[in-house]
């Protein structure tokens, strides 16, 4: 035996359901089997059923379940299993084979439910004895219609007996009495043994069948078929009852996920429109930028015009300002000749100084000699020769100077001119640049408009990513609400493949229970 632990009392009311595949692998174990055992699903599903086998139980037991089981009948025992913590809980269990439609085994069900302490007092007994390699069950059954027919016999023959040799009337009475009781005897064990042969035919559990009813004799068989249906009703129902409960959790969850995809249509929806309305704002401001970039383009042909305008005012201005530039040449030309000319007195006037000089020289010296003289009129002479001469030469130069002074105002007066016609070519320069200038405003103006129909376009454009950006998010979102949609879908799809999955399993159990009666 093993260390003994705790036992794990539960409610009589709880069913502890598992199911096996064939090879013994747990499937599925119910809320109330892992919450007594210990285990949570995921320690025990896709695991070996012997996780919970308890060492006091004998070998002989499992054995006998497996030789029911895989010959496609039921089995009813009491079981001791092993909780994870290391204490124990015992169970009435009932394991039967769930078949295809072809006959083929497909899994193993075992519905639990608590015994009653004297089934349990029994069991530990039993089981005790077989682990020590002595009884493992009754050696003989106890029949008591049979023992009732002895005594009977025995007694009819002996009041028979009685009444032959002493002829009296009540011994034959009595004898007839017995003869009496004697067949109807008969006929109860006749239809005894016909209700413990139906019995043995549904259940027939030699170990098992006192332990569960205390006794081994033609009532405890039937006492034992009619626990066996009791617990294969039981678990009929508990299973029905354990489907049903998982049939109202997912149409619970069902319904929650129908709630949440409407939810998520509805938000879908509203993301939908409010998409519409955005592509139709960016409609509309993809047309004011049309709009605007056409405004554009004919301010900017404008533009270009008044542009080519302006570069034709700028040429002729350019034009005038070369033939400004040749008059002052000339200009320069006339004003450097009446330099040279100034100069050409200015040797003239030497001459005539220096003759002046000369002449006053002379006629110094002339007034010298005529003073020494006296009345002497020779040196005089001389002199008024060379005063004479000189006045010639003076009257020469006079006249080279009133010739010089001639040209001089000649040249003066074509300077007067040049100058004149360089200011007409000033004056209409400054005319074209005026020209010019209004030109350029009205290229400013085009320009700013220009500017202002740009920063429109800008505004515009940037009021148009905005509303991209608007679009952009509320496809984000109409993304991640399909994605969610997506996924509860697939939630949705797989509580619907376990609901039918269940669905089936509880149609073959009624089938296979239909079979059966």
């Amino acid at each position: 035996m093993s260390q003994p632990g705790q036992e794990v009392e539960y409610s009589a009311s709880l069913n502890l359901i598992s199911t096996t595949d064939p090879s013994s692998t747990i499937t599925y174990a119910n809320t109330s089997f892992c919450d007594v055992a210990g285990y949570s699903r995921q320690e025990l599903v896709d695991n070996p059923h012997n996780i919970v086998r308890h060492a006091d139980m004998p070998k002989a037991a499992f054995a006998q379940l497996w030789q029911y089981v895989k010959a496609g009948k039921s089995w009813m025992g009491l079981v001791k299993n092993k909780c994870k913590n290391g204490n124990y809980y015992w169970v009435s269990a009932f394991v039967t084979p769930i078949v295809n439609s072809e006959g083929q085994v497909i899994e193993y069900q075992s519905v639990r439910s608590r015994p009653t302490k004297e089934e349990v007092k029994r069991a530990e007994a039993a089981y005790k004895a077989i682990n020590e390699g002595k009884q493992g069950g009754p050696h003989f059954r106890l029949g008591y219609g049979v023992l009732l027919n002895t005594l009977l016999v025995i007694t009819g023959l002996l009041s028979a007996f009685q009444a032959v040799t002493s002829y009296s009337g009540i011994s034959i009475l009595t004898s007839a009495v017995l003869l009496l009781a004697l067949l109807v005897n008969l006929y109860a064990q006749q239809r005894l043994s016909a209700v413990t042969v139906l019995a043995r035919e549904a259940y027939d559990n030699s170990l098992m069948e006192p332990i569960y009813t205390g006794k081994y004799d033609d009532y405890s068989g039937i006492e034992l078929a009619l626990r066996m249906r009791q617990a294969e009703l039981r678990a009929i129902v508990g299973r029905a009852s354990e489907t049903s409960a998982d049939i109202l959790l997912s149409a619970e969850d069902e319904f929650a996920h129908t709630q949440q995809i409407k939810t998520n249509l509805q938000e879908q929806t509203l993301a939908t429109e409010q998409v519409g309305v955005a592509i139709d704002q960016m409609a509309s401001t993809v047309r004011e930028v049309a709009e605007n970039a056409s405004n554009a383009s004919e301010m900017t042909v404008k533009a270009q015009q008044a542009a080519n305008s302006g570069l034709v005012r700028v040429e002729e201005t350019i034009t005038s300002v070369n033939a400004l530039h040749d008059e002052l040449d000339d200009s320069k030309r006339v004003i450097n000749a009446l330099s040279e000319s100034s100069r050409q007195i200015e040797g003239i006037l030497d001459v005539i100084g220096t003759i002046a000089d000369q002449t006053n020289l002379l006629a110094l010296n002339a007034a010298i000699e005529a003073a020494r003289a006296g009345e002497a009129g020779r040196g005089f002479a001389v002199v008024a020769d060379e005063v004479r001469s000189l006045a010639q030469k003076t009257q020469a130069s006079t006249g080279e100077i009133h010739q010089m002074i001639t040209q001089l105002q000649d040249i003066a007066g074509q300077a007067v001119a040049a100058v004149e016609r360089g200011g007409e070519q000033s004056e209409h320069c400054r005319q074209q640049a005026l020209a010019m200038g209004e030109q350029l405003k009205e290229i400013n103006l085009v320009l700013d408009a220009v500017t202002d129909s740009s920063h429109q376009i800008a505004a515009a454009v940037e009021q148009q990513a905005g509303v991209s950006t608007d679009i952009s998010e509320h496809i984000q979102k109409i993304n991640l609400l399909g994605n969610e949609t997506e996924k509860t879908s697939d939630i949705s799809v797989e509580s619907t493949r376990m609901l039918v999955d269940r669905l089936e399993g509880l149609e073959r159990l009624m089938n296979q229970f239909q079979r059966r009666h």
